[in-house]
């Protein structure tokens, strides 16, 4: 039985996302984040009618029909996949072990990290026949341990942790703290507080989605201890210390993993 409020959830959150383009090609992830194979999972995820999806990352490509969240057939591969022995044309079942394996390494090689991962939606070619069970997105997620609720906040602290001194990420409702200094980190709580409740403020007041990702740099906010870098994404949020000469590596991961 269809699960109508399921897909009217699903169709929500599509429609609030505003895709971005590469030569006519959406994007689904930058090669950092989203990971790649928990991108692509997740688009198979939200393929309710039969489609064809092409996904590429670099010269590396990959057609499949997809229909009812599950991937049915692969149609086309790349010189690259086809020798990772991407199963082209078999019917895809989860009781098929070899079939799964080999469904499953095809995707791990097509999802290199670092690369941008594409995909074009299309009908299915009528001629081709996807009478299979399928393999459904969760059924791969499961088998190839994908954590699909991975934090991009949390991703940045870590690519962050050579900088910083002193560092609370706020999640679930409660403070998370880390420094070698617990003094440093006790001044550090009320400007994270204020922080966090100024960038919600901003959120309301602009009638924004508190999953848009947002960046501030706070130059002298501990005056000579250091500057402070407050960050927000899917509502989470994490402040650290750091030299204020570390603003431009610091930049350069937040564009690293939140720019498509």
């Amino acid at each position: 039985m269809t699960d109508i409020g399921s897909i009217l959830r699903k169709l929500s959150v599509l429609g609030a996302e505003r895709p971005i383009f590469r030569e006519g090609l959406r994007v689904l992830s930058n090669g950092v984040y989203p990971p790649p194979l928990a991108a692509l999972l997740a688009e198979v995820d939200t393929t309710i009618l039969k489609r064809q999806l092409e996904f590429q990352t670099g010269d590396s490509r990959l057609v499949m029909t997809v229909a009812g969240r599950r991937i049915l057939l692969l149609t086309s591969a790349s010189p690259d996949l086809v020798a990772a022995g991407a199963p082209l044309g078999q019917p895809l079942s989860p009781d098929d072990s070899n079939a799964f394996e080999a469904l499953a390494e095809a995707l791990v090689a097509l999802c290199a990290p670092e690369r941008v991962l594409t995909v074009d939606c299309s009908h299915p070619d009528a001629s081709v026949s996807a009478a299979s069970v399928g393999i459904s997105g969760e059924a791969l997620a499961e088998m190839l341990m994908v954590d699909r609720a991975s934090s991009p906040v949390q991703m940045f602290i870590e690519a962050c942790e050579p900088q910083y001194s002193a560092c609370l990420f706020w999640s679930g409702g409660a403070w998370i703290g880390h420094a070698d200094d617990q003094a440093l980190l006790a001044r550090l709580r009320p400007i994270a507080e204020a922080q966090r409740q100024r960038m919600q403020s901003a959120y309301r007041s602009a009638d924004q989605s508190g999953e848009a990702p947002r960046l501030i740099i706070l130059e002298k906010a501990l005056a000579d201890e250091g500057s402070v870098s407050a960050a927000w994404a899917n509502d989470e949020f994490a402040i650290f210390v750091h030299a204020p000469e570390d603003c431009a590596a610091i930049h350069a991961a937040w564009r690293r993993i939140f720019t498509l």
